[in-house]
């Protein structure tokens, strides 16, 4: 089996590994959008006047589809074909998803503002928030990493990635009160609900008739890449960090003992002195005050919560997804981020 084929199904990424340009993601792990989204539908019921939300009724497990549901195309194991619309999702500052998602919201208005669909799309931006609000702390931690001066996008500078992933994966679970093999990823899915497959196969054909991408995705292919990563994710709750650090081993060709003890030690928890020793992209996430993580889960809060709000405002009249994003924009640099995704494929 090739190496990045293994990889993949250690990380849950995947990495093409050539010799000419590397592939890799940077944005939450599906644990981290987990909690994060469930985080906004407590904050749902509060955040908004009763003006907004006095029709409005979340379907949770909708939500957390849709929460989820743009990383879904990651999971094309083995094949890899929707590698392209994987990449699709997460251009730029999130145009394509962006423009997918508020047809999507077209469309339910002309259903039950209860609707599961209505759900999954606010679900789908919350996602969408995520990525802007994460993405450039992920990228900040891996320049202060050491990189090759002949290959900036060599595959060590890309297990540095995989790294930060793994360990922010780690702190938000833990600042959620989420302990490394109590993980509840799968619990959160209803996957053999039938509302489930009727949500994705809409997803798709919105995909398909929006995006304008040559490869068209089908709701039984995308239903299946759905019970991959539930299955993997399953999995990874016996030793996540085990099987992510032999992933990153594969990567970079090192040796596994070598920093095996650091990434998966007795107790589950990686020892921040331990770990900060190992990268000064780690180092960096281990702020003093400890309020790193806290604000970049507040700042992910605001921006979904307020993105949010404009889709409740939008439902009764025509959607622009041009001033919809110009809005976005707007919040996420008033926020003092820049949001923009410029993945590495």
């Amino acid at each position: 089996m090739r190496k990045d084929y293994l990889l993949y199904i250690y990380s849950s990424k995947r990495v093409n590994l050539k010799k000419s340009g590397k592939t890799y993601t940077t944005v939450p792990k599906e644990y981290s959008h987990l909690f994060l989204g469930q985080k906004l539908l407590k904050d749902l019921t509060s955040c908004y006047d009763t003006s907004l939300t006095s029709d409005i009724h979340i379907d949770p497990p909708s939500f957390l589809l849709g929460n989820t549901a743009p990383d879904l195309f990651f999971y094309d194991f083995p094949a890899f074909r929707f590698r392209v619309l994987a990449k699709l999702l997460h251009r730029g500052r999130g145009e394509s998803l962006l423009k997918i998602i508020v047809s999507l919201i077209e469309k339910s208005k002309n259903l039950d503002t209860n609707s599961k669909l209505y759900s999954f799309c606010l679900g789908c931006l919350g996602h969408l928030a995520a990525d802007m609000i994460w993405h450039p702390l992920v990228l900040k931690c891996c320049n202060a990493c050491p990189k090759s001066p002949k290959a900036p996008q060599c595959p060590e500078s890309a297990s540095c990635h995989f790294r930060i992933e793994s360990y922010l994966d780690i702190l938000v679970a833990k600042y959620f009160g989420h302990e490394m093999k109590k993980r509840d990823f799968p619990k959160s899915v209803a996957l053999f609900d039938p509302a489930t497959r009727k949500l994705l196969g809409i997803f798709c054909r919105e995909i398909n008739s929006t995006s304008g991408c040559v490869l068209k995705c089908d709701p039984a292919s995308t239903y299946r890449c759905l019970v991959t990563q539930v299955t993997f994710l399953t999995f990874f709750q016996i030793k996540p960090l085990y099987w992510v650090t032999l992933g990153v081993d594969l990567l970079t060709l090192r040796k596994f003992d070598q920093y095996q003890a650091l990434f998966y030690p007795p107790d589950g928890l990686v020892n921040k002195s331990t770990l900060a020793k190992l990268s000064p992209g780690i180092k960096m996430l281990l702020s003093p005050d400890g309020k790193l993580l806290e604000n970049h889960v507040e700042l992910t809060s605001d921006l979904a919560k307020n993105f949010i709000t404009i889709a409740m405002k939008q439902k009764s009249g025509s959607w622009n997804a041009k001033k919809a994003y110009t809005e976005l924009l707007k919040l996420t640099l008033s926020s003092g981020v820049d949001g923009h995704l410029d993945f590495v494929f």
